[in-house]
């Protein structure tokens, strides 16, 4: 890039004509259209230095006059800025969240987001709609029959919502199923862990732990008898066994495919 100085400079060497434009593009190493328009510029802008008094004079009215207007719009902007806060406040206090909401509506001049802005709304209640009462009876009346069909009782509220949406193509969520099903008193059969491995009959008759306390001090004294179950193919066999207590030595054992 040229400085000024730099045009000035060869506009003037130009000027003088001392020198052909040729000769002046290869001292100062530029092109010969660059003398050209550095001459043709500074020509065209010389008559300014003899009109300076009267062109200052002019510019300086043109920005008296921008800086009133300026001055009156910030004023008037002072002034809407003012009303639409008063406005704002009153407006608040005064109308519903739900008629604040009705007053928003599709226009070209003010955008849905601005609107709001102005209403003090939220732009995603414009877009929820609150599911009527018949929906509502109708989607528990889908929920209640899937629980009544067959093996619904073992479905939770994850498997409830899928069988809503394939079945009736209805678009629910686990958690609103779950809601309904705690509303209607629907519950989810499922095999519970069990703290004890053995459960006693009231009705059985307890015999007493004769061993408790006894010393076992030779073989023959205790003998025990014990019975499992070991996996075979497409069931069970079971194996019962007698032990002494002293020797830890099985006495005899026996295996069955009955329990008896």
């Amino acid at each position: 890039m040229f400085s000024s100085e730099f045009k000035v400079k060869v506009a003037i060497e130009s000027i003088k004509e001392d020198k052909t434009i040729g000769e002046i593009a290869s001292e100062y190493n530029i092109s010969t259209t660059n003398v050209r328009n550095w001459k043709a510029q500074f020509l065209e802008n010389s008559l300014m230095a003899f009109n300076k008094e009267s062109d200052a004079k002019e510019h300086k009215k043109e920005i008296e006059a921008l800086e009133e207007k300026l001055s009156e719009a910030h004023k008037m902007v002072g002034i809407v800025t003012m009303e639409r806060d008063w406005l704002e406040k009153k407006l608040v206090s005064s109308v519903s969240y739900n008629d604040r909401k009705k007053l928003v509506k599709v226009e070209q001049n003010i955008t849905i987001k601005r609107q709001c802005e102005l209403m003090k709304v939220s732009r995603s209640s414009l877009y929820y709609k609150k599911v009527e009462r018949s929906d509502e009876a109708k989607l528990k009346e889908k929920i209640v029959e899937v629980k009544s069909g067959e093996k619904g009782e073992f479905l939770g509220c994850r498997m409830v919502a899928y069988a809503v949406r394939e079945q009736y193509g209805i678009k629910i969520s686990k958690n609103r199923v779950l809601k309904i099903m705690r509303e209607e008193g629907l519950s989810t059969l499922y095999q519970r862990r069990k703290v004890r491995t053995t459960i006693a009959d009231r009705l059985h008759k307890k015999y007493p732990y004769k061993l408790k306390g006894l010393k076992i001090e030779k073989p023959n004294q205790v003998w025990s008898g014990d019975i499992t179950y070991i996996p075979a193919g497409k069931g069970y066999l079971y194996l019962a066994t007698i032990v002494d207590w002293y020797s830890r030595a099985v006495l005899g054992w026996k295996i069955s495919n009955t329990m008896d």
